[in-house]
């Protein structure tokens, strides 16, 4: 094994378990984060069930308004039935105070269903209040977890940072960044053993994803003349002394 994969392999250990206290914290903020999605969502839902209430508000007092016109006007034909001079005058305004008081009984109606609404809105966003405040105590429960966790595992990550920067120096710019992008990727697993598939073959794969690797590649890294990449999955490919059968 070359100089430079025995000093990636010194890095991958460290980066290994950098990455696991990465990924834990990453999970934890992301269950933070959707627990504030879901808040927002809540809030969403306040602000429309507000604003639709506020509408049949509106609705309803305009209506209730249409109510007392209607009254008036059918108080009036009332009075007008009194002093009508002929009968076709009379069932004149008969018929006008009769239509008058169908649409008035329909508009009652409405203002009825509107009034109905309201309350469910009323309903609806005490609900939906509850369930923000339940989303609001997961999320600070979230926030302690991530706080209580980060500072349990701060002196760690402090100590593994500092060992991956002195080993780091030990590895070329290029070699490094390339280390980097592919540990990010893969969860800090950069490199992967190559195995060898059957003992009498010459036939070998990757062990992080199980394709093959070709000859050339192998014959690359007996030289340890360069860094080579899985074709398939991108992590840094290394020999044992012999390749290792599979099991």
């Amino acid at each position: 094994m070359s100089n430079l994969l025995e000093a990636l392999h010194q890095l991958q250990e460290v980066e290994t378990q950098l990455a696991t206290i990465r990924i834990a914290i990453d999970a934890k903020q992301r269950r933070i984060d959707l627990h504030r999605k879901q808040v927002k969502t809540t809030e969403d839902r306040i602000e429309q069930n507000e604003r639709a209430k506020r509408e049949r508000t509106i609705r309803c007092d305009a209506q209730g308004l249409d109510v007392a016109t209607r009254e008036q006007s059918i108080a009036k034909h009332r009075e007008a039935l009194g002093t009508a001079k002929t009968n076709k005058a009379y069932a004149d305004i008969l018929a006008a105070m009769n239509t008058e008081k169908a649409d008035l009984s329909k508009i009652e109606s409405g203002i009825l269903q509107l009034l109905e609404e309201i309350q469910n809105s009323d309903k609806d966003g005490e609900t939906i209040k509850l369930q923000q405040k339940e989303l609001l105590a997961k999320v600070k429960t979230a926030e302690k977890l991530l706080a209580k966790y980060e500072a349990e595992v701060c002196e760690d990550l402090e100590r593994l940072e500092a060992e991956r920067a002195r080993l780091a120096v030990d590895v070329p710019a290029g070699a490094l960044s390339l280390f980097t992008r592919v540990a990010r990727h893969h969860d800090g697993e950069a490199m992967a053993l190559v195995m060898k598939l059957h003992p009498k073959r010459e036939e070998y794969a990757c062990t992080g994803c199980n394709l093959n690797v070709t000859l050339e590649v192998i014959n690359i890294l007996h030289k340890g003349d360069a860094l080579q990449l899985c074709s398939s999955c991108g992590r840094v490919l290394y020999l044992e002394t012999e390749p290792v059968g599979r099991a």
